[in-house]
């Protein structure tokens, strides 16, 4: 087995009230590291997460962070997809308030 260090998402700006995806569905065993949200925008932001599993679509039941409030400047490591383990064709989805104003980056690694 190899575990490798991985680049899971290097940068995508939130879409506004649909969740798209932030994150395809992967292809290899996959353990998130660390998901960073960034509100680069001029208006406060709230995000919201999901962690679908293969064949899935976002919604209430795989909701992980439901509307966190990012304050214009702020970033905001989330702790909850801290080590979160994805199977092969799960996937990371997430929307903000107002499009392109949230920066998001998720580091992990994958198994092999």
């Amino acid at each position: 087995m190899t575990v490798s260090p991985a680049t899971l998402q290097p940068g995508i700006q939130l879409a506004a009230s649909t969740a798209s995806p932030i994150l395809a569905p992967v292809t290899a065993p996959t353990t998130i590291n660390s998901a960073v949200f960034s509100n680069v925008g001029a208006d406060v932001n709230q995000v919201s997460v999901y962690l679908v599993r293969s064949g899935g679509q976002p919604g209430p039941i795989n909701l992980i962070i439901p509307a966190q409030t990012l304050a214009v400047g702020q970033t905001y490591v989330a702790p909850e997809l801290w080590l979160k383990n994805l199977g092969v064709g799960d996937s990371l989805w997430a929307f903000a308030t107002n499009a392109n104003q949230v920066n998001c980056v998720v580091d992990g690694f994958t198994t092999a």
